[in-house]
């Protein structure tokens, strides 16, 4: 079965190097001639190639970077310090160098090496993972058992931290991905259902959730286990609440699907009275009309919305005033 859009993508395919990158002030924004001067000035460097990175300037940082060697020595940590900042610049500009992305991993293999307990550690692994999971530039193939390695890494070296939490899912992912080999698809979908059970109050769950929720919908077609899960999303909060309407729209159909007819009429009340410009509001309020008439017994309730009512008159109204 093909790509669906709800669940084959990588939905952590934005890195967090950016937020994981130290926060300066826009004062240390040095100028040309600044960056000049660190070539002569090593205890420059750190600061500048930060700033350019702060301010998105990942060419500047690796022109800037890649004029020196390490001024330091492997004693030091800003050794390891600017090991990171060279790699995150080689994998971050763009447009996406080859040489430079795959000179990165190293790069970021010997930082996490020399600084295992600085605050970039587990980023760097993270990032292997990352750099050999997904496509970076043109012909660049995924190499997924690199990758399952690096996240196992995160996971092994530093198994409390955020990073760890992202790679167990990504290493999940990976079996996903493999869309060809049902095996390595029902692998993946049960590591993250298990990762979900145990970990519902990490910020990712409900990203999960909603991945699973798609997975079951649009690949498995089981609409059961679907509503499931897009339940456990929406009781987490949906991520992307541009997109709620849109999620409740589809959980009254698999709803009326399963014959949970309350719950398709909530669903369709819900984007009635939160989501009514999701372009659902409308529909939403003839099915929960329909459903109100068609069970009387259930005393549904159905929110009076006048604008509703009046929308074909007022067009009317306007047309005879032309």
């Amino acid at each position: 079965m093909g790509h669906h859009p709800y669940y084959m993508v990588d939905f952590m395919s934005k890195p967090i190097a950016i937020r994981r990158l130290t926060a300066l002030s826009l004062l240390t924004l040095l100028s040309a001639c600044g960056n000049q001067s660190a070539t002569k000035d090593p205890e420059q460097l750190i600061p500048l190639a930060r700033a350019e990175m702060q301010a998105f300037r990942f060419n500047e940082a690796r022109k800037l970077l890649k004029k020196v060697e390490n001024p330091f020595p492997e004693t030091d940590p800003r050794h390891a310090e600017l090991l990171y900042l060279r790699a995150l610049s080689y994998w971050q500009s763009l447009p996406p160098v080859p040489a430079d992305v795959e000179a990165s991993v190293p790069l970021f293999m010997r930082a996490a090496e020399l600084a295992p307990e600085a605050n970039f550690a587990a980023a760097c692994l993270l990032y292997v993972g990352r750099i050999y999971d997904l496509r970076d530039y043109q012909d660049d193939p995924p190499r997924w058992e690199e990758a399952r390695e690096a996240y196992q890494k995160v996971v092994d070296n530093f198994p409390d931290s955020q990073e760890a939490a992202e790679a167990r899912i990504r290493i999940s992912m990976t079996h996903l991905k493999q869309i060809q080999d049902a095996d390595k698809m029902a692998q993946g979908r049960d590591e993250l259902v298990s990762w979900l059970d145990q970990h519902e109050e990490d910020a990712m769950a409900p990203v999960v959730a909603t991945f699973l929720a798609g997975l079951y919908d649009f690949h498995y077609t089981e609409p059961k286990q679907a509503l499931k899960y897009y339940q456990i999303a929406d009781k987490l909060g949906f991520v992307n609440q541009t997109r709620a309407g849109n999620y409740l729209w589809r959980m009254h159909e698999l709803a009326l699907e399963e014959k949970q007819i309350e719950n398709a009429a909530e669903y369709c009340r819900r984007i009635v009275e939160d989501f009514s410009r999701s372009g659902r509001g409308y529909e939403a309020w003839l099915v929960l009309k329909q459903l109100a008439k068609d069970h009387p017994r259930l005393e549904l309730d159905v929110p009076e919305f006048q604008d509703f009512e009046n929308r074909s008159s007022d067009s009317s109204d306007a047309g005879d005033a032309k």
